[in-house]
């Protein structure tokens, strides 16, 4: 919850910054430049979430274009500079778990890189030019957090995480009391959050046009699915046809609910940290 107010309140001071900076309204400055982003929570051993996130500057919505270039010469040296001050300026200040706790202000820590993503996906070449695959590994280094950086098993020895796990439980117990006695409690069923230290925000969030939605991606894997078990039930060998997505599946779907639940983090055994690491270099060799 925190995290997620601390990051809608960025992206709304980002997008008054470039208003301000381009001398226009937010309404203004909307029809000409729109701020879209991709972001994933990096979840630190000392218990602090730093976020990674890409920013990308798109025009107003076009016919011919799926992403349309900003109407506007607005550079990544500027973008990084106005990312800066916006992050600086918001704070937000989480209200108390009972009536016996205070209010906490919280806002970004000073350990803000903001920079301009270049690169070239062919290594053979010297090219500033931006890639698909340079943006994709980018936040795939911290998506699947390197295997070297995670505890070796789950009891770790870390004190500072277990005294954090102690105090996040006990704000949690107090809240579930208020919350029993009548009192609703903005963090209610933080509980089971408490081994991930009250972070109940989604690792991984995007702007809705940054890219295709998730939920195309879901019934893309669902027609998958359903079309391979057809395949592999039927008595011809012919393949599965392609999925048309701009037809509607009138078919019957079973929706299936799953309950998840955080289970810890790490290897059960220094062999599985031994060839997880393996796998991570010889994937960042290829």
């Amino acid at each position: 919850m925190v995290g997620a107010e601390l990051w809608r309140r960025f992206t709304i001071a980002l997008r008054r910054k470039v208003a301000h900076h381009l001398g226009l309204s937010e309404t203004a400055a909307r029809g000409l430049v729109r701020v879209q982003f991709a972001k994933v929570a990096e979840f630190q051993r000392r218990g602090i979430i730093h976020f990674h996130a890409l920013i990308r500057l798109d025009g107003p919505p076009s016919d011919s274009e799926t992403y349309p270039a900003p109407a506007v010469d607005l550079d990544s040296q500027t973008l990084a500079g106005l990312v800066r001050a916006a992050a600086a300026a918001i704070y937000y200040d989480a209200p108390p778990v009972d009536g016996e706790d205070i209010r906490r202000r919280l806002r970004f820590g000073v350990q803000l890189d903001a920079r301009s993503v270049t690169g070239t996906a062919d290594r053979d070449t010297h090219s500033n030019q931006l890639h698909p695959e340079t943006v994709a590994a980018y936040i795939a280094k911290y998506a699947t957090k390197a295997a070297g950086d995670l505890p070796t098993d789950q009891q770790g020895g870390n004190g500072h995480l277990a005294h954090l796990r102690s105090t996040v439980g006990q704000l949690a117990r107090r809240a579930t009391l208020a919350d029993l006695s009548g009192n609703l409690s903005l963090y209610a069923g933080w509980s089971r959050y408490v081994d991930m230290l009250g972070f109940r925000g989604h690792f991984a969030t995007k702007s809705h046009h940054y890219s295709t939605t998730l939920g195309r991606l879901r019934q893309v894997r669902r027609d998958y699915t359903r079309r391979h078990h057809r395949a592999a039930n039927s008595f011809t060998a012919d393949p599965p046809a392609e999925v048309d997505h701009d037809q509607v599946d009138d078919e019957e779907t079973t929706l299936v609910i799953g309950s998840w639940r955080y289970a810890g983090m790490g290897w059960l055994t220094t062999g599985d940290a031994a060839l997880a690491m393996a796998s991570a270099a010889r994937a960042r060799d290829d």
